[in-house]
Order: C-alpha cells, then sequence, then structure tokens
C-alpha cells in the first residue's frame, strides 16, 4: 500500500515538472490580447505569403502550434520571438517536440529529426520558414482562392499588413 502511495507521489512530482508554466502561457496570453486574431489565411496572406512560408505550413502550424503551447496562432506574428517573446518551451508540454516531428512526419510525410533548440531561440517566422524548406514543394501546393472572391474580402485579405500588425515584441506583466 505504501509503494502505491509513493508512486502517485513520484508522479505527481514529475507531472509537476513536465507540464506547461500555467501562469507564464496566461501572462503571455495577456500579452497578446490587443492583438486583431487572423485565420489561417488571413494570416497566410497578411504575412506568410511575402516571407515565403507555404500556405500549407500555416495552416498545419494554426492548428498544430496553437495544440502544443495553448497561444492563439491568429494573435501571433513572424517577428515574435519564441523564447524571448512568447516563453515557448515554458508554456508548452516537455514532449511538444516529439509531438511535433510525429505531426509533421503525418502531415508532410517527411521524417525530421534533431534539436530544434537553436530555432527556438529565433522567430516564428523563421521556424516557419524552416519548416517550409523541409517539406517538399510538391506537397505544399495548396487549392488556390476561388477566382470570384472580391478582391478585399474576408477570405481574400489584402496583401498589404495593415500597419498597426507589424511586429513588435512582447512587454509581459510582471506576475501579481
Amino acid at each position: 500500500m505504501w509503494h502505491r502511495l509513493r508512486n502517485w507521489f513520484y508522479s505527481l512530482r514529475s507531472y509537476t515538472a513536465l507540464r506547461p508554466d500555467l501562469a507564464m502561457r496566461r501572462r503571455v496570453v495577456r500579452s497578446l490580447q490587443r492583438r486583431p486574431s487572423l485565420s489561417p489565411q488571413e494570416w497566410f496572406h497578411t504575412y506568410g505569403k511575402s516571407l515565403g512560408i507555404a500556405e500549407a505550413v500555416v495552416n498545419f502550424a494554426a492548428h498544430q502550434l496553437e495544440q502544443y503551447s495553448g497561444l492563439p496562432f491568429g494573435k501571433l506574428l513572424p517577428g515574435d520571438r519564441l523564447e524571448a517573446d512568447l516563453h515557448w518551451t515554458q508554456v508548452c508540454w516537455f514532449d511538444w517536440e516529439l509531438s511535433f516531428y510525429e505531426d509533421v512526419q503525418q502531415a508532410f510525410e517527411v521524417f525530421l529529426e534533431g534539436d530544434l533548440e537553436e530555432l527556438l531561440e529565433g522567430t516564428l517566422g523563421n521556424f516557419l520558414v524552416w519548416l517550409t524548406k523541409q517539406v517538399p514543394s510538391d506537397l505544399l501546393q495548396a487549392d488556390p482562392l476561388p477566382k470570384d472572391l472580391p478582391k478585399d474580402s474576408p477570405q481574400n485579405p489584402p496583401q498589404n499588413p495593415p500597419q498597426n500588425l507589424k511586429p513588435k515584441h512582447l512587454k509581459l506583466r510582471s506576475p501579481s
């Protein structure tokens, strides 16, 4: 009986060490609140296209990176630094990299390996450009927009980003 109780306490301690820092995640989410939320398609047309990030990669990132981190992808900017601004390794589960590799392999049939630590010191934009380069171009072909959409409809946003969406470094509030 004591053995089971001791194992339960060890499991609880391990869980605490391996889970995301929820207080940090809340601080980062709070710092993103004033930013507009873009759909994956709007994010691609506003930022991704000009940076050479494939639409398929933006769609993948919008779903998967938000799932790993709990951060709203539509509010993230290409200039956000993954570690310095978004505190990526603190807001994600400890094994997010393994999940990322598996998800990339499943989505794009590409086997990635190695450490992402160097990429995490850069920006979200750099990370997505790197991911685009890892995927064979024939797997990146996204369906073009329907030709009958008005030029600046919500499904076909303008090509130049609004001035208030340009990347700014996040300023986190200190914990209360």
